[in-house]
C-alpha cells in the first residue's frame, strides 16, 4: 500500500478525533463554565480558573479524550479498509502531539492529568483499530 493511501485515513481519523474533542470540551464547559469574560490571553485569570477546577472536571476531560481517540482510531481504520493499523498509530501519535502542544500552551495543570492526557491517545486509537479491523 502506498503512502498516498494512508493520507486520507490519517487526516479523517485525526480530524474526527480533534472535532469530537472540541465538542466534548464545549459540553464540559457547560457543566464547569469559565468565569465570564475570561480570555486565553489573560494567563493570570486562566491559571486561577484551572487551579480552581475540581478533579471531576479533569476526569471528564480525560474521558472525552479517551472516547475521541478511540473513535479517531476507528475512523482511520475504517477509511483505510481495516487491514492495517498504521493509520490508527499515526492518528494516536498526532493527537498525542496535539495534547502536548495544548499542555505547553495552557497554564499549569495537575501532573496526573498531564501524564494521562499524553499517554492515553495512542493506546485508545489502537483499541479503535482492534475493534474496527477486518477479521480474516
Amino acid at each position: 500500500m502506498s503512502i498516498v493511501k494512508y493520507i486520507l485515513p490519517i487526516v479523517a481519523g485525526t480530524m474526527s478525533g480533534m472535532m469530537l474533542t472540541v465538542f466534548g470540551e464545549m459540553g464540559i464547559h457547560h457543566f464547569y463554565p469559565p468565569p465570564a469574560g475570561i480570555s486565553l490571553e489573560n494567563k493570570v485569570a486562566l491559571t486561577e480558573y484551572i487551579a480552581g477546577m475540581p478533579a471531576k472536571a479533569f476526569l471528564l476531560l480525560l474521558a472525552n479524550y479517551a472516547v475521541c481517540s478511540f473513535i479517531a482510531g476507528i475512523v482511520g481504520t475504517v477509511v483505510v479498509g481495516g487491514n492495517t493499523r498504521i493509520p490508527a498509530i499515526i492518528v494516536g501519535i498526532l493527537i498525542s502531539l496535539g495534547a502536548i502542544y495544548n499542555i505547553l500552551k495552557m497554564p499549569p495543570q495537575p501532573i496526573w492529568f498531564v501524564a494521562f492526557s499524553i499517554l492515553l491517545h495512542l493506546p485508545l486509537a489502537l483499541s479503535g483499530y482492534f475493534i474496527a479491523r477486518k477479521k480474516g
